[in-house]
């Protein structure tokens, strides 16, 4: 089962995929801008992911405000699809940039969030939609790494790769619709 895409390919999400992804992908967390962040960090402190990653603007800023700091941020410069003006520490990250359509994971995409796990602290700015890259950085992160993500006008989510929703991850990604570039609708 080919998981990845592989080069010159693109997973376009499936109604199926589609309405997976719209329920939380792990534990539901209230969005409460005050008390959120907090909770985050106990978890943190508790259970010592080996990465960290976020992804989406909001959610990765809302972190760093509470000196909360991913080793992966994963942006694309938008918050419910609206542009985001306010602009995290980059620091010294490497800065890593890819395009990503919306409902889609590219073949470079895919790469990009490889390269960033592998090398943090990471930034990774998309030009595009980052959301479905969400699965990307569940299935390649570190075992027991966690992953936190915006669930809209519900709160954010936090996700433990484990073996377990790392099978789970593989499936909804082997779901996808694989089109070669080039190849017509």
């Amino acid at each position: 089962m080919a998981i990845a895409p592989e080069e010159n390919e693109v997973l376009l999400a499936t109604k199926d995929v589609v309405k997976l992804v719209r329920r939380p992908l792990g534990m539901l967390l209230s969005e409460d801008p005050k008390t959120t962040p907090h909770m985050v960090k106990s978890i943190i402190e508790l259970f010592s992911p080996p990465l960290l990653i976020t992804v989406g603007d909001f959610v990765s800023q809302l972190l760093e405000r509470q000196d909360i700091v991913a080793d992966v941020m994963i942006l694309d410069g938008r918050i419910m699809r609206r542009k985001s003006y306010h602009s995290l520490e980059e620091g010294s990250r490497r800065i890593i940039v890819t395009a990503n359509p919306p409902s889609c994971i590219t073949y470079n995409s895919w790469k990009a969030v490889e390269k960033a796990i592998s090398s943090p602290p990471s930034l990774l700015k998309v030009q595009g939609e980052e959301d479905l890259l969400t699965l990307a950085a569940i299935y390649i992160s570190p075992l027991n790494s966690f992953i936190i993500y915006g669930q809209p006008r519900e709160g954010m989510v936090l996700v433990i790769a484990n073996e377990e929703k790392k099978l789970y991850i593989a499936r909804i990604i082997a779901s996808m619709e694989r089109r070669r570039l080039n190849e017509p609708d």
